[in-house]
């Protein structure tokens, strides 16, 4: 679910992107915070796979 968040009298908007899996052993998602729609400012995976992060590094199953 994506919630569209705009401050009164400011041309900036964020949106908060929340998303859920549930399987039967576990419990799996993502929290994400952006500004015009695309810059990431925080995000926070549980439960996901390893990956690579744009710079290179390399995250775990769960990390913000």
């Amino acid at each position: 679910k994506i919630i569209n968040l705009t401050e009164s009298g400011t041309m900036i908007s964020f949106l908060v992107d929340v998303e859920f899996n549930r399987k039967p052993d576990s419990l799996k998602g993502k929290f994400q915070l952006r500004v015009f729609n695309s810059v990431r400012l925080v995000r926070l995976d549980f439960n996901g796979s390893n990956h690579l992060n744009p710079d290179h590094s390399r995250v775990g199953t769960s990390h913000l």
